[in-house]
């Protein structure tokens, strides 16, 4: 509401700022109209685009809301521009961007800040300043100045973006006491949602409900034995109404990990992993899903198989693999797709057949139309290496059974387990220590974005990513990224 009303008085302001004749006020109308009509030109190599936010005659209005906009972690400068009739007008811009596409995701941000009056524009006139996260070259240094730092303390990892965009959750482990924090996506105060105590360990597994008001949380207890036994908890994100919807009673059943919660906050399934819960062991893995309000438990799982939870398809139905026949006892994976309904508690496999092979992570997309997976090399029992590595991301179209190699790793490089979709057809990846993107069907293309952990998260509308370096979380915006094809991947 502050800025909104800002933008108005600025806006006002600019009005009264004209020599007052209607000609000059309708000119600069005209002036706005004739931008957004430009943005319809064909993009070349060289066009850039950029969001215009408001224009001033007077420059110190105008770096005082530049000032403003970047403290709120958008790319923000000044350019200007003299005519006869006008004088110099000093336009606030938010940019540059490579794409049409990029820009558009920055406006709905733009938009939402208060400023409804943004549009999208191709950026026909350099800025007087260099924008704030903004690079031109393809080198750490210089991505150095988009990197924002969201927390001080050197003991954060496994950030987890809200639903709804407002603030990050994370772990932190200090002296010995671990717990669940949330921060602000431009910093500041770290917030605690719920901490170990005499009674229970919190775990670094846990994930926000799609309301973006509760967390469901894994803890260490103590059981009826004596004996540690992981349990599942809620909590709200004040750290209120904290409530157990899940209690193991007898010595490590099984680690929980992998909570998803349904679209509809009803129910949260979870890998109950027997023995290490590692994409690579033989033990009997299963998939658990448990109503929030009347605890009860179901088990879609095929019995004496590997089962591995992929995701929710809609309020119903369940998406998860079970490992094809006995093919679950050597390290030579194979899996088939199979989909759980709630309300009939029945389930049919998708395909005659293996579809996904040694599986180290999957994701499923946005769409619920293709399912991506890392994986790693077949290898005879009697070579099992200590730790495996993955070596491929592959996707999966659900719908035809085709499948496709992303990206795979290369001599003394390494290719992270873990990745996210940006959207329906952009995967978010590492390579070594380095940020990647690739299309389905596409070549990857490097970020630049160097991470020093596997553990990032992205905003829901997928325009920034926050992840952990060396004990502290970073934000950077994607769109600003400068990307380079490699000659080889």
């Amino acid at each position: 509401m502050r800025k909104t009303y800002l933008f108005c008085l600025l806006s006002l302001f600019l009005v009264m700022s004209c020599s007052g004749d209607d000609e000059s006020s309708s000119q600069t109308i005209q002036t706005s109209a004739n931008h957004e009509d430009s943005t319809q030109v064909k993009s070349t190599s060289e066009t850039q685009f950029a969001i215009q936010v408001a224009a001033f005659y007077e420059r110190q209005n105008a770096e005082k809301l530049k000032t403003q906009l970047l403290q709120t972690d958008l790319p923000a400068y000044v350019s200007s521009n003299s005519s006869e009739e006008q004088g110099t007008i000093y336009r606030i811009r938010v940019g540059p961007f490579l794409t049409r596409k990029q820009a558009d995701e920055f406006l709905t941000e733009v938009r939402e800040s208060g400023y409804s009056e943004a549009f999208v524009l191709i950026e026909t006139e350099p800025p007087e300043t260099p924008a704030a996260t903004t690079s031109t070259k393809d080198t750490l240094d210089t991505l150095e100045i988009q990197k924002k730092q969201l927390t001080s303390e050197n003991t954060c990892s496994f950030p987890s973006w809200s639903p709804n965009g407002r603030e990050i959750a994370f772990f932190k482990s200090e002296n010995g006491v671990s717990g669940i924090y949330t921060v602000g996506t431009g910093g500041g105060y770290a917030s605690k949602i719920i901490v170990s105590d005499d009674r229970r360990e919190v775990l670094s597994t846990f994930a926000w409900s799609p309301s973006a008001d509760k967390i469901a949380f894994v803890a260490r207890e103590i059981a009826d034995n004596w004996e540690y036994v992981e349990n599942l908890y809620i909590v709200n994100k004040n750290g209120a109404n904290l409530r157990g919807i899940f209690r193991q009673d007898s010595f490590a059943e099984f680690k929980i990990s992998n909570l998803r919660w349904s679209p509809n906050g009803q129910y949260i399934a979870f890998n109950a992993n027997y023995g290490p819960p590692t994409p690579d062991s033989d033990k009997i893995q299963k998939v658990q899903i448990i109503s929030v309000h009347s605890k009860k438990v179901l088990d879609p799982s095929n019995s004496d198989k590997t089962n591995r939870l992929v995701d929710w398809i809609d309020d119903d139905e369940l998406l998860f693999l079970s490992t094809y026949r006995d093919m679950n006892h050597s390290l030579d994976f194979a899996y088939e797709v199979w989909k759980y309904d709630l309300n009939s508690a029945g389930k049919t496999v998708l395909f005659d057949g293996p579809m996904v092979k040694n599986c180290r992570y999957v994701e499923l997309s946005p769409d619920k139309l293709t399912l991506a997976y890392s994986s790693f090399d077949s290898q005879p029992a009697h070579r099992r290496q200590k730790t495996i590595f993955a070596t491929r991301l592959v996707s999966l179209s659900l719908l035809t059974g085709q499948e496709t190699l992303l990206a795979d790793s290369e001599e003394r490089s390494v290719l992270s387990d873990r990745f996210a979709f940006a959207d329906n057809r952009r995967i978010i990846f590492m390579r070594d220590t380095t940020l990647w993107k690739v299309d389905l069907g596409g070549k990857p293309i490097k970020l630049g974005v160097e991470c020093s952990d596997e553990q990032f998260t992205l905003s829901p509308n997928s325009s920034k990513i926050c992840f952990e370096g060396n004990g502290g979380l970073f934000v950077v915006n994607l769109a600003q990224l400068q990307t380079k094809k490699p000659d080889q991947f």
